[in-house]
């Protein structure tokens, strides 16, 4: 099929061949010995790091306080947003893509942008810092052999956004051994138990 696509369109274009796909919009594609596709971004996380001036620092074995959507901001706003706009952006890059361990953390840091706190800050520094710790995790896009067709999952807290009590909804899902899809977001109402953040998490996935 691959063939026959090329030669329809150097039939119309002229066009050239680079063989299998190894870098693309700072995304690495990698294949490991079953065949099986890979991709990770460690290139574009070292620029982050780079440009956030992290170059030095500890790293973190978590993406994110656990403990900072529980407790009150009395930080004062940052001077300037622009920075933390720029950081937050390049983050969610890399969450799209290729990193979904840090879905649930930038969906909250991202609430942020308008008006960030320096605790806000230290929390977005404390993701790239968790990054440098595993710049070399890869996203597995297919497993060999796996037969086990479409699965997914899906969670949810309850009223933990300490300013409208709105629920967190969160799903991943594979295909055949491969992440395929993930996301992390806001529920749009309030919800009265966690039985009903866990089905509107559940309808939302499906």
């Amino acid at each position: 099929m691959i063939d026959a696509l090329k030669r329809t369109l150097a039939r119309n274009f002229q066009i050239s061949c680079l063989g299998d796909d190894k870098f693309y919009l700072g995304i690495e594609v990698d294949r490991d010995h079953a065949g099986d596709f890979l991709i990770n971004q460690p290139k574009y996380i070292e620029d982050v790091i780079c440009s956030v001036g992290l170059q030095d620092a500890k790293v973190s074995t978590v993406p994110i306080d656990p403990g900072y959507i529980k407790t009150e901001d009395n930080d004062g706003q940052l001077p300037n947003n622009q920075e933390y706009q720029k950081v937050v952006g390049q983050l969610l890059y890399i969450a799209v893509n290729s990193r979904p361990d840090i879905a649930t953390a930038i969906s909250i840091l991202s609430r942020k942008v308008s008006y960030p706190t320096q605790r806000d800050w230290n929390e977005l520094k404390r993701m790239v810092r968790y990054l440098k710790g595993t710049i070399d995790l890869k996203l597995r896009l297919s497993s060999s052999g796996d037969s086990s067709g479409l699965v997914g999952y899906a969670d949810a807290d309850w009223a933990e956004c300490r300013d409208d009590r709105k629920s967190n909804s969160g799903y991943v899902f594979k295909y055949c051994g491969g992440t395929i899809a993930w996301a992390c977001r806001k529920q749009s109402c309030v919800l009265l138990s966690t039985a009903e953040a866990e089905f509107v998490a559940l309808s939302e996935a499906s």
